[in-house]
């Protein structure tokens, strides 16, 4: 039996697909033999306490040290020493960076113990919007430009801090195959040390009939001429939003049946509203919605739009996989390790993404037309491409093997 620790930090993966991830896999470990538990770090607990719950125990640790637990570490994982005993049956899944302090402390208190860290994403992607391409000429000259210090010195840092993480655990889980790539090529991590383990997710637990699906687009506001693009997640920069609302914009004037629904907290309203002068009315911002809401629009939505610049397996693109959605996506980092021009309609990013979005944005209305243009066949077709990938590469059953070869390995 191994004793499993999943180390979450919570205020953010609330928030975001490490969330998911997380309760994803306590699911796996339902039913095994292992003793599997949570520590649960800014926690919404006042104080700390221990909750057991049926097939794991959740160590609730509550905010402190101005929420920096990473950065930390020696504190909270000395509290831990009071519950935890140091042996090679313990297992430390790290879900969060950057951590170089953090996992020195916890190897230093357990250092009998296997620790595993998980790449969901790494410090370069967003800010470089995926571009691989800068990142390792940025990590490879000598000088740093002086125009360049403000955006450059902060990635090489971030690396810096990320390499020492990787050097100190045992082993890493990363989700793609172009991420592997790059640990092995630029931050010079040993290839027995990966495990490629992209997500899984539990399929859909029912699928509404046509009738159903009417009745709940009424309830939805949804008139039946309406074609719904569902965008679903966080709405920042690296996710391709403002491409997005201003494809939409330029499209709508078109198909005036459009309607574009955002289902993500929306933090700058004024700055998107200001994309879609002619569509506004038309788009529709949601706000996080409750896993069973979601997946009312996942069901009722035409097409599933995943306009990032830079993925890792994600989440909402494992759901329009699961749900055998139409997709429209595109050629970011990561993001063609998860479709094919088969599974998807695929828009091409572009060589200048850090500085004008228009040829983005350009593509993407091209890729939603040309898949508004499918015919009956053709869209079926890869609506069941898309359901069989899902199938075949990320489903529950699946990545749920891989972990119980990789904790018992």
């Amino acid at each position: 039996m191994k004793h499993i620790y999943i180390i979450d930090e919570h205020q953010s993966s609330k928030q975001n697909g490490v969330g998911t991830y997380i309760q994803q896999l306590l699911k796996c470990f339902e039913g095994s033999v292992h003793d599997v538990n949570l520590l649960s770090f800014n926690s919404d607990e006042k104080e700390f306490m221990v909750e057991h719950h049926s097939s794991y125990t959740e160590y609730h640790v509550p905010i402190c040290g101005n929420r920096g637990f990473l950065q930390g570490g020696a504190l909270s994982i000395s509290l831990f020493r009071l519950y935890l005993n140091d042996n090679e049956n313990n297992v430390f899944i790290v879900n969060h960076f950057p951590c170089d302090k953090f996992v020195a402390v916890l190897k230093h208190h357990f250092s009998k113990s296997r620790l595993i860290f998980v790449i969901h994403d790494q410090g370069w992607c967003a800010p470089l919007l995926g571009d691989a391409e800068l990142f390792k000429n940025i990590l490879s000259s000598k000088y740093v430009p002086k125009d360049k210090r403000q955006q450059w010195l902060p990635i090489r840092n971030i690396t810096s801090s990320e390499k020492r993480a990787y050097r100190i655990v045992d082993d890493i889980i990363t989700l793609s195959k172009t991420a592997n790539e790059l640990l092995q090529t630029i931050y010079h991590v040993p290839a027995e040390k990966i495990h490629l383990i992209p997500n899984g997710l539990q399929a859909p637990v029912s699928r509404l009939s046509e009738e159903e699906r009417r009745a709940t687009r009424r309830k939805l506001g949804i008139d039946d001429e309406e074609i719904v693009l569902l965008y679903t997640g966080r709405t920042t920069r690296s996710k391709g939003i403002i491409p997005l609302l201003q494809a939409f914009d330029h499209l709508w004037m078109e198909h005036p049946r459009l309607r574009l629904v955002i289902a993500g907290q929306v933090f700058t309203f004024n700055d998107f509203a200001r994309q879609t002068p002619h569509s506004d009315a038309h788009v529709t911002y949601t706000g996080l919605l409750p896993k069973e809401q979601l997946a009312e629009w996942y069901q009722i939505a035409d097409i599933g739009i995943l306009p990032s610049y830079t993925e890792q397996s994600s989440y909402t693109g494992i759901e329009m996989l699961a749900y055998g959605k139409l997709i429209v996506t595109t050629d970011g980092h990561n993001i063609t390790d998860m479709f094919g021009d088969g599974e998807a309609v695929v828009a091409t990013i572009g060589e200048h993404r850090n500085v004008d979005s228009s040829v983005f944005a350009k593509s993407l209305e091209e890729a939603i037309q040309k898949a508004l243009n499918l015919t009956a066949e053709e869209r079926l077709s890869r609506q069941k491409q898309a359901l069989n990938r899902y199938n075949q590469e990320y489903s529950f059953n699946h990545w749920r093997s891989s972990y119980s070869r990789l904790i018992n390995g």
